[in-house]
């Protein structure tokens, strides 16, 4: 039997969820970035063939570039083995990515107090629609992994470069 509570979706949630949002919409953007480089040096492209080759592909497809890179094109196998996890750490983190950049946040009508983030993209969740509490100091703490994530990516590049060198 579907949920007769109904959302309440703002206009204006608290200025707080944007900036949380935000943060984990420019973290991911700068890891998909990062991992284009990634793919670069592990084939030896130069930039120009990143641009045409690999730019706007998007995350599931540049980790699996990245584990193909891994298996095949890297001779140190330390830094294809490291390759190989952070690319699958993060498409772990990707489908959290989505709630939270695509997540409805708002509460149920009359109950403003519990801010939740409502998940209405499928047809099951339309029909039974579904929400978890969720503060902007939850969506921070997502953002602090994508930060790791970012720090770990530079050391991958540098220890890549030094394995592959660069090409302009």
């Amino acid at each position: 039997m579907p949920n007769k509570r109904l959302p309440e979706i703002p206009i204006d949630p608290p200025t707080e969820y944007f900036a949380a949002v935000g943060e984990v919409a420019v973290r991911w953007s700068r890891l998909e970035y990062q991992l284009g480089v990634l793919a670069r040096v592990g084939f030896k492209l130069g930039k120009d063939e990143q641009r045409t080759l690999i730019i706007g592909m998007e995350m599931t497809v540049l980790t699996s570039v990245l584990r193909a890179v891994a298996q095949g094109w890297i001779s140190d196998k330390k830094v294809a083995r490291d390759i190989k996890k952070f690319a699958a750490d993060l498409g772990d983190l990707r489908g959290k990515r989505a709630e939270f950049v695509h997540g409805l946040y708002g509460y149920w009508v009359g109950k403003p107090e519990q801010w939740l983030m409502f998940k209405l993209k499928s047809p099951k969740q339309r029909g039974n629609i579904n929400a978890d509490p969720i503060s902007p100091a939850d969506i921070l703490a997502f953002a602090v992994k994508l930060r790791d994530l970012q720090l770990r990516a530079q050391k991958l590049t540098r220890a890549l470069k030094a394995v592959h060198g660069t090409r302009p």
